[in-house]
């Protein structure tokens, strides 16, 4: 307790909104980008950082090696209003091995103007996403993985495509190295009028320390463009557990983007929440809720009693 406490203070401080001089949230300016906000409050409150850690199933996203490190399915949804004007969520479901996500991000209705300011109609829009992943164990700590994307866009015009990441994860505890390698192959989207964007192609490697107590991740990502790999942004995130069903958690990127947030385990649910603050535009709150169904998945009124008496007695003393 006493190491983990200064840990998350140090970086709570770090991440706080006062610190955030410059720079503005780049979700939104690469193709596809329906992939790049992330699903699970989790790993968004520690500022995107999990490709080292992946150990939940959130890593059917960030890093599906990790799916092969699952020991039991689950299910989780997530919804944030991003920015106070987009909605987005998913669902996720995953088992020991494999999962599949649905992605979803959509505006309300929008004017369209001319270069004067016109109005010249109304249009809405709605990208859709479906990922599913797979890995599996090379030995006992190293695990590789497949993950699939299909995208489609409706909006003033349509648009889809399709691509495959490769990933790796190895566990030498308490330390795990993962690398992904975001849309190597495959094929570019297509508008309906033939025009063709190609996906953003990225690895990002990550380094992550793991105990019960304590949970950090760097994650480094790079481009691959014609003049090689150019990096791009860092994030670390840090999460403690302060109690035995609380966790606080914070993160920070080299673009000065902050996020705090924290997590709520009861038995085989789990209940996360995340702020991200952004220096121009407003805040985003994500909320999760995730399922996991292992032996005895749905606790007894009886013992949700105990565990909050224990977490009052806890706190108490604390």
């Amino acid at each position: 307790m006493k190491k983990v406490l200064p840990a998350i203070v140090l970086i709570l401080i770090i991440a706080n909104p006062a610190t955030v001089a410059a720079g503005s949230s780049n979700d939104f300016v690469s193709t596809a980008s329906l992939f790049t906000i992330g699903i699970g409050a989790r790993p968004l409150a520690m500022g995107n950082a999990f490709v080292g850690l992946a150990d939940d199933g959130n890593a059917l996203l960030y890093n599906p090696a990790g799916l092969a490190f699952l020991e039991e399915p689950g299910f989780s949804s997530f919804y944030t209003n991003q920015f106070g004007t987009l909605h987005y969520g998913s669902l996720s479901a995953t088992i020991p091995k494999g999962g599949l996500t649905y992605l979803q991000l959509s505006t309300a209705t929008l004017t369209e103007k001319d270069l004067y300011g016109n109005s010249t109609g109304e249009f809405s829009h709605i990208s859709r996403g479906l990922l599913g992943a797979y890995g599996t164990k090379v030995g006992d700590h190293l695990s590789v993985a497949l993950q699939g994307k299909a995208y489609h866009v409706n909006s003033s015009s349509t648009a889809m495509g399709y691509s495959l990441t490769p990933a790796l994860l190895y566990k030498l505890e308490p330390f795990q190295f993962g690398a992904v390698f975001k849309n190597l192959l495959g094929s570019d989207i297509t508008y309906k009028d033939d025009h063709t964007e190609p996906w953003q192609r990225e690895v990002t490697i990550g380094i992550a320390y793991s105990t019960e107590r304590l949970k950090l991740d760097l994650d480094v990502d790079a481009l691959f463009t014609e003049r090689g790999i150019d990096p791009e942004v860092a994030r670390i995130g840090v999460e403690g557990t302060v109690f035995q069903y609380l966790s606080l958690r914070a993160g920070v990127t080299s673009k000065l983007q902050s996020s705090i947030g924290l997590g709520v385990d009861l038995k085989n649910w789990q209940l996360d929440y995340s702020c991200q603050v952004h220096n121009e535009l407003p805040s985003s709150h994500r909320v999760s809720l995730t399922a996991r169904f292992g032996e005895d998945s749905i606790p007894n009124l009886e013992e949700l009693k105990e565990k909050f008496r224990d977490f009052i007695s806890r706190a108490v003393e604390n």
